[in-house]
């Protein structure tokens, strides 16, 4: 999100989310209000953003859930939370990766031809 720095905490079980200020050798990062944010599963480590950058989608790698914030633009801070049921994404394997596509814009993939 434009102005602020959001980080998944896998030890903590949360997300962080920091505003971002100056540039160069001068930037500082300062905690939101309320960050950092539970996540409500174990093993926090992958976040994406959806393309207006107003849902923050977490995923809980032990616990294989997805937990949704909806992004206050004014401050940065999460809320709105969402959490799936635990092993909702499968009860084996731990969730790793995650990406957003908006189902209202075109997605266009890259296509191999091969002989």
């Amino acid at each position: 999100r434009a102005g602020y720095y959001m980080v998944a905490d896998r030890g903590g079980n949360q997300v962080g989310v920091y505003e971002i200020d100056g540039k160069g050798a001068v930037t500082t990062l300062t905690a939101v209000p309320g960050s950092p944010f539970a996540s409500g599963g174990a093993f926090t480590g992958v976040l994406a953003l959806n393309y207006n950058q107003n849902y923050l989608f977490a995923a809980n790698g032990f616990t294989n859930n997805i937990t949704s914030f909806r992004v206050n633009p004014a401050h940065g801070a999460l809320n709105g939370v969402s959490i799936q049921p635990f092993f909702a994404a499968g009860d084996s394997g731990l969730l790793a990766g995650m990406a957003y596509v908006d189902p209202i814009l075109p997605t266009y993939l890259p296509v191999s031809l091969s002989d």
